[in-house]
């Protein structure tokens, strides 16, 4: 059955909410409450969130001293039998040279050991892929994220 996919991003980002905010970066839900998620696993949907989420934290961290305001951006809609879902953050950023390497299993860019979420084994985009693929949707990397954000990983799923 369906499910409110802002009440799911909720859960999500209380997950580190207190990591967030003890970091001082900024975490808001932008999805609608009249949003719903597609008729899939919610626990597959949440893991989908939480990898782009921690994902996102990382970035943050890394760059802490050079990002004024660092903050992370969940939005979420429905338009023409599909769900979007967009986690947006203004971190590092990923290097052109460096997109297309970043769905490769073992692949990491996260290798600050000072980083308390620790750091990648390489597995979480490429287990993200996979299992939105075996949901029937798509994930991207946004190109030129809107809003002085660096990366937005746009997660679309089939409703109907």
């Amino acid at each position: 059955t369906e499910f409110s996919a802002a009440g799911q991003v909720r859960h999500v980002i209380n997950h580190f909410g207190k990591f967030a905010e003890e970091r001082g970066i900024s975490v808001s839900n932008e999805v609608g409450r009249d949003v719903t998620a597609p008729a899939v696993p919610v626990t597959a949907y949440s893991g989908i969130l939480l990898n782009l989420y921690s994902n996102a934290l990382k970035s943050l961290i890394a760059v802490r001293a050079s990002v004024k305001a660092p903050r992370i951006v969940f939005r979420g809609w429905n338009e023409r039998h599909q769900h979007v879902i967009e986690v947006l953050d203004n971190g590092a950023g990923i290097p052109p040279e460096l997109r297309k390497r970043i769905w490769d299993p073992l692949y990491t860019t996260t290798g600050d050991t000072d980083n308390p979420l620790g750091t990648g084994m390489g597995l979480g985009l490429t287990l993200v892929k996979q299992v939105v693929a075996e949901l029937d949707g798509t994930i991207q990397l946004v190109p030129n994220p809107p809003n002085g954000f660096s990366t937005c990983f746009r997660v679309v799923l089939p409703t109907g």
